[in-house]
């Protein structure tokens, strides 16, 4: 930066009645790095993830950026919203497509994504926001921060119904086994028969089978996996028909967790 000083003369004789020097001024200050700030926020609790966009020193002039949201563990559009806002010192607006401008003198600008409040037991999940430097000269072209989302859902507890069927009309007695709540990742679990008042072999039978989806199949021997998000599926055994005067009689369907997070294990 320059500026000036000038001499004027005011009495007595000279060949000209003003000069100027001009003084330059070298600047000290490094050229500003952009940074992002983390944030944790908890699903449920916080409706937005708010995060800092920063430079480390004002700049003399403008400098504009481009914030954009990219997935972690969490998955944008799904764990988070997609639209950007940022707080432009009255209100918080949609992100322009031309980018977020720090005006000359300004340091810091929040920006802001929502945060989904789903049902999904899940384990803590991160997401990006990167702040890119379009415009203006700082240390750096961009910078990332990091969003962390704690889960606000409980573990599932895993449930199997009560059926009650009618030896020579029904075939199958059919239970549906059921998690109260979906889950992030796989719950797999061994259904078993037991005896009650009913023989089981005798007056059921032995071999049970799950509806896929498609078709009934016989269980397999690792058990009977809920996908992520799945929260039912129905499993049968066979009724025997036999010509016996017998009472009401009851058997009994366990449905025990193998691997998976639930409250419970059976």
């Amino acid at each position: 930066e320059t500026f000036n000083l000038t001499a004027t003369v005011s009495s007595g004789t000279t060949a000209n009645t003003s000069a100027v020097g001009v003084g330059t001024i070298l600047d000290n200050d490094p050229a500003p790095t952009i940074a992002v700030s983390d944030v944790t926020v908890t699903e449920g609790t916080d409706p937005y993830a708010t995060f800092t966009v920063s430079l480390s020193n004002p700049s003399s002039g403008p400098i504009v950026f481009n914030p954009t949201l990219s997935n972690g563990t969490a998955i944008v559009g799904t764990d988070t919203g997609t639209a950007l806002e940022y707080n432009n010192g009255t209100s918080w607006v949609p992100v322009p497509a031309g980018g977020i401008t720090f005006a000359a003198g300004e340091t810091s600008v929040e920006v802001r994504v929502a945060v989904s409040n789903d049902t999904i037991d899940e384990a803590t999940e991160t997401f990006n926001l990167t702040a890119t430097v379009s415009s203006g000269t700082t240390a750096n072209t961009s910078a990332v921060g990091v969003g962390t989302i704690l889960d606000n859902d409980p573990a599932p507890t895993i449930a199997v119904s009560d059926v009650t069927v009618t030896e020579g009309t029904d075939p199958y007695a059919t239970f549906t086994v059921s998690l109260s709540n979906p889950s992030s990742g796989p719950i797999v679990f061994n259904p078993t028969l037991s005896n009650g008042t009913a023989i089981v072999g005798t007056d059921t039978g032995t071999a049970l089978e799950y509806n896929n989806g498609t078709s009934w199949v016989a269980v397999p021997a690792g058990g009977i996996t809920f996908a992520a998000g799945q929260t039912s599926v129905q499993v049968r055994v066979a009724v025997t028909n036999d010509t016996i005067d017998e009472a009401t009689e009851t058997f009994n369907l366990t449905a025990t967790v193998s691997s998976g997070t639930t409250a419970n294990t059976s």
